[in-house]
This record gives structure tokens, C-alpha cells and sequence, in this order.
């Protein structure tokens, strides 16, 4: 099992991993309570997805009733796609003690167009968000199997991999073990410099091998660049209570997730079969393959008993033809 790391031992590490981002002149980590990386994600039944969304473009497209603090918001449509995937060892190990190394790649059209990855590491009692360390062509020429060291850039890896290591996790033995697909449809609000916060119904789709389970959710989101800023962050988020509040109002079955999106993501997948995820990702069998496999050995033991007895109606009639020669 991994080990949970002291707050001495991340503090270090963080400011380790500041220094080697500034060093090759990118831009330092953001870093967020756990928890909080700016998005509030919530559950909601398939059937007040539609319901729900119209309500949110009817009610944030003129959204300056939430004017606050100089900011005078506007609303746009939003539409885009992100695109999740988490790391993990054979043992799941991450996900047992609620660390998360999490790479997120938005698909941006109109108001949000554009592509831009980010990889964040949630370990102890900080999640960081690293936007220049994730190599663009990676996700595309690893479909299937994609190991940590092939998504980070090369100038990015070792310090990556000492925050990681220093957290107590062996960066060598990450590989890709869930991946997910949002399409997002919503309001983005922004005011005088810039998006501030986007408010989405998002469809769902798991991308594991065999096991492509859909659902909806909503969530209310403040851009990492916002987010990051003490000032600024402090009043989108009092913005995003405000949005969440009034969705709620509205909408009492959207209930707020109280696991981070890696083990709810988890959870969701394993309610959806009768297999152990678990054990399958150790064994390192895909759905399919443990149907298969459960399926030859249902056929054999199943069969087993009629072909002892035939066996044996075979063996008594070699015995009674001995017999008679006799």
C-alpha cells in the first residue's frame, strides 16, 4: 500500500516542484485545498438533464443579478468536450488512499475554443494543477495503454516524478486506468478579462475496454486561471455557491459528490457490473476477457459430471465385453 505522506514531506516536495517548473520557464503549479480545484461536480437523474439545462440558459444568459465585487458578468453558450483520465499502479493503490494523478484535455468550441491539457496531482492535503507537462500528441498515439511517462514532457518529467516520488508514489508503476469523455452543455459567464465560471450539464461516457456506461451530471466550474488567483478565486467561489444554491432550489435531486471525481468515477463503473474491478485491474483482464474466462469455466463445470458419467458408461461396457470373452 502506499503510504500517505507527512505534511513536512509534501511541503517539500511542492516547493521542490515549483522550483524545477519556474527553472525551465514554465509557468509554477496552482494549488488547491483537495477538494476544491475549482469544480463543484453533482449528481442528477438522466430524466432532469434536458429540464435542467434549459433552465440554466433561461436563467444565466442574463446573468447580471450575480454583479458582485466589480465584476459585471455576461452569459455565453457553452459547448465542449473534456476528455479525463486517471493514473493509478496494478494494486489501485492511489485510489485506496484517495490520491489522484488526474490528466484533463478540454476540446473547446465557440466561447471556449481551443485545446489545452492539464495534469493534476492531488496527494496529502494539495492538489496542483500543472498546465504546461502533458505532451499534446501523447493522448493520441496511446489509445488503449498509457503509462505516466509517456503523457509528461520531458523537460516536465522529473519534477513531476519527484513530487510523486516524495508523496510516496513510484511514478514507474503508473499506467492509465479509467478514462472518461464529457460532452458539456451549459452557460459561460465572464466578465471585464475573461471567463469566470461555467455552468454545465455534462453527458458521460466511460471509454473502458467493454464497459461504456453513460450518465449525466452537472457542475459548476471556475477556470484554473481564476481559480488560481487568491482574490479572484475567493469571490467566484462565493458565486458558485450562489449558482449551486439557486440549481438546487430548483432541482432538489442534484446532490453534490462527496468523493473526488476519481473514486466516484470508480464507483459508478463498479455499480454498473457484477465483475471486481479491483481484481480485473490487477490481473490486468478487461471485462470481456473475464466474461470469456467465466463463461469457459461455467461450460466446463457444467459439463464435467455427463463426461465422467459417460467415462465410466464407457469403462462398465470395456469391463462387461472383458468379461464375456472370459
Amino acid at each position: 500500500m502506499v503510504a500517505i505522506p507527512s505534511l513536512t514531506t509534501l511541503a517539500a516536495s511542492l516547493a521542490l516542484l515549483s522550483v524545477g517548473i519556474v527553472a525551465l520557464g514554465a509557468k509554477p503549479a496552482q494549488r488547491f485545498p483537495v477538494g476544491d480545484n475549482g469544480t463543484l461536480r453533482c449528481r442528477l437523474p438522466d430524466y432532469q438533464a434536458e429540464p435542467l439545462l434549459q433552465w440554466l440558459v433561461a436563467r444565466y444568459q442574463e446573468p447580471s443579478f450575480l454583479d458582485t465585487d466589480g465584476h459585471d458578468f455576461r452569459g455565453a453558450v457553452l459547448g465542449d468536450r473534456v476528455e479525463e483520465a486517471w493514473f493509478d499502479d496494478q494494486s489501485l493503490s492511489l485510489l485506496q488512499a484517495k490520491h489522484e494523478v488526474h490528466h484533463v484535455r478540454r476540446v473547446g468550441q465557440g466561447a471556449t475554443a481551443g485545446v489545452s491539457d492539464i495534469l493534476y496531482l492531488t496527494t496529502g492535503q494539495q492538489t496542483l494543477a500543472l498546465h504546461h507537462a502533458v505532451d499534446p500528441t501523447a493522448p493520441t498515439r496511446f489509445q488503449d495503454a498509457l503509462a505516466l511517462h509517456d503523457l509528461v514532457t520531458a523537460d516536465q518529467r522529473p519534477a513531476v516524478e519527484l513530487t510523486l516520488r516524495d508523496s510516496g508514489i513510484r511514478p514507474a508503476s503508473l499506467e492509465r486506468t479509467l478514462r472518461l469523455d464529457r460532452k458539456r452543455h451549459g452557460i459561460l459567464l465572464s466578465d471585464q478579462t475573461g471567463p469566470c465560471l461555467e455552468i454545465a450539464v455534462d453527458q458521460c461516457t466511460s471509454l473502458q475496454q467493454d464497459l461504456a456506461l453513460r450518465w449525466v451530471e452537472f457542475e459548476v466550474s471556475i477556470p484554473p486561471a481564476r481559480n488560481g488567483d487568491a482574490v479572484v478565486g475567493e469571490t467566484m467561489q462565493r458565486v458558485r455557491t450562489q449558482v449551486l444554491e439557486e440549481v438546487r432550489a430548483q432541482f432538489p435531486q442534484v446532490k453534490p459528490e462527496s468523493e473526488g471525481p476519481y473514486a466516484t468515477v470508480f464507483l459508478r463503473l463498479q455499480s454498473g457490473t457484477w465483475l471486481p474491478l479491483r481484481t480485473l485491474h490487477e490481473l490486468k483482464l478487461s471485462d470481456q476477457q473475464a466474461k470469456i474466462a467465466l463463461l469457459m469455466l461455467t461450460a466446463l463445470t457444467l459439463s464435467a459430471p455427463a463426461l465422467i458419467f459417460a467415462l465410466r458408461r464407457v469403462r462398465g461396457q470395456r469391463h462387461q465385453r472383458n468379461a464375456q470373452l472370459v
